[in-house]
């Protein structure tokens, strides 16, 4: 803090730049942007010129990382305006604030699940509903109000859900998403490795967060920073990839509340000591409430399946795509996949059986139909 507050204004700058690089990636790091102005203006309140021309640093700094998306969207749709990242910030409070929603990522009943038919299922939906054509932009502030309106009309239910998405965010096990650990450990080289998981980190984190409480002037930005991305998927929902960057700060917390729980032992301060071991036992113990299930295997094999199938590995792929049939003989979306990748190898009693059987769980009558039609012109080629 102190070399910020004696740097130069370029510093402003340089952390705008950073930030905004993030958010061009991942716009949820957005989020971090009041926080930083708070910060800013902490550091610098005594000087009131100062304060501003850092501030407007560090705005300029986010913003012009993602110009060149903002011109590139306003090109291809002028209607999108000039958001400053995505315009899908409306559909996404919606998916994670609804009378349907489960705080994780359960699609709405009307949308197909993927972000590749998700949200022109809701600017269907929304256009449906209001009886006129709507741009992206349109459509995304229409879900938005439809959020709000659930606030507003179901309070109580509103904020109970809020609430479980707090207890999601600190729990140990991954919420669903589409990364998930399998795809870490075959294809990263960090992933067979027996690193410390967020049931580890978590905890032990949120204790170090709440015995470091006493100094929070030293360590503001690492609390809020965590409380940032808490609030982030609280106001949303909890995704993996969504929590995952508040384990830059909880890990030196955890750290914290280690080093410091060995330090009382040492020094046989008891008391402290017994404090800080019951904090410790009460963040496990919520970390292992029984709120979010076990990883859906179904959803794992599919992914890895596409995965194979996208890197030319055909024969790996089928196997997933079996793999999720087996795991779930509901899901939809394996057998089309499998049946459509076999008819492409020949293997054409495979490819046949998949389709029918995706045809069969197929809620549109016309896409079963078109489904059915693959299957016969398959067999047909059987009786060649």
């Amino acid at each position: 803090m102190l070399g910020a507050r004696r740097g130069g204004l370029g510093t402003w700058l340089a952390a705008g730049l950073c930030l905004g690089a993030s958010a061009a990636f991942r716009p949820t790091a957005l989020a971090l942007l009041p926080l930083s102005l708070l910060w800013c203006a902490g550091l610098l309140y005594a000087n009131r010129a100062r304060l501003a021309a850092a501030a407007g640093l560090l705005l300029l700094g986010t913003w012009l990382p993602m110009l060149p998306f903002q011109i590139r969207n306003r090109l291809v749709d002028p209607a999108s305006g000039w958001g400053l990242a995505t315009a899908s910030g409306g559909v996404n409070l919606y998916l994670g604030n609804n009378p349907e929603a489960d705080g994780l990522n359960r699609p709405a009943s009307f949308a197909r699940g993927g972000p590749g038919h998700q949200y022109e299922d809701f600017q269907a939906e929304a256009r449906r509903v209001l009886g006129r054509e709507l741009s992206a932009r349109e459509a995304d502030r229409y879900w938005a109000g439809r959020a709000r309106d659930w606030f507003v009309l179901r309070p109580r239910e509103a904020w109970r859900l809020v609430r479980r998405k707090a207890g999601y965010f600190w729990n140990r096990r991954e919420p669903p998403d589409n990364f998930f650990l399998t795809l870490f450990q075959n294809f990263s080289r960090l992933g067979p490795l027996p690193l410390p998981g967020w049931g580890l980190v978590a905890p032990l984190g949120l204790a170090g967060m709440l015995w470091s409480l006493a100094s929070w002037r030293r360590t503001f930005p690492a609390h809020a920073y965590v409380l940032a991305y808490l609030a982030l998927n609280a106001a949303f929902m909890v995704l993996s990839r969504y929590r995952f960057p508040a384990a830059a700060a909880l890990i030196p917390f955890a750290a914290f509340a280690f080093t410091r729980l060995e330090a009382l032992l040492r020094g046989r301060s008891w008391l402290k000591a017994a404090a800080l071991g019951l904090l410790l036992a009460a963040s496990f113990q919520l970390s292992r409430l029984r709120l979010i299930g076990e990883e859906d295997m179904a959803v794992t094999h599919y992914s890895m399946g596409v995965i194979y199938a996208n890197q030319g590995w055909p024969d790996r792929a089928a196997e997933e795509y079996r793999l999720s049939i087996r795991a779930d003989p509901n899901f939809e979306a394996s057998y089309l996949n499998l049946g459509l990748l076999q008819a492409g190898r020949g293997q054409a009693r495979e490819a046949a059986w998949a389709l029918e059987a995706a045809a069969r769980l197929e809620g549109d009558g016309a896409k079963a139909e078109r489904m059915r039609n693959a299957a016969r012109q398959v067999r047909a080629g059987i009786s060649d």
